[in-house]
């Protein structure tokens, strides 16, 4: 059995070329996500963070875009789709590795 969700990963596209010869661009595009309810934390997150190379860095990368805007592009899908899993082994392992915690983290320390 799977756990699927949707986000929306949002790019913001800053030609490297000549920076100043276009506007920025914000790109966003809903991503499935699908995550074994079987899985592990590790195999979940690994799984998340092969989804977020995917939809932030083949945009950029035709675009030229920035690498700091494909870093937050997929920081903010990673953080995303760790809160809408719902899985606090999954949240817990977000924290550990980036530091930032988790809005259902927040939630549940407060119960």
């Amino acid at each position: 059995m799977k756990q699927t969700v949707k986000i929306i990963a949002s790019l913001c596209l800053i030609p490297t070329l000549n920076a100043f010869a276009a506007e920025p661009e914000i790109v966003e595009e809903e991503i499935v996500v699908t995550v074994s309810v079987d899985a592990t934390p590790e195999e979940a997150y690994s799984e998340i963070r092969k989804q977020a190379r995917r939809a932030c860095s083949v945009r950029a990368y035709q675009e030229h875009t920035h690498t700091r805007q494909v870093a937050a592009c997929k920081s903010q899908f990673v953080a995303d789709a760790v809160e809408a899993f719902e899985r606090p082994g999954l949240a817990a392992l977000h924290q550990e590795r980036t530091g930032e915690q988790v809005t259902q983290l927040a939630d549940v320390g407060n119960q």
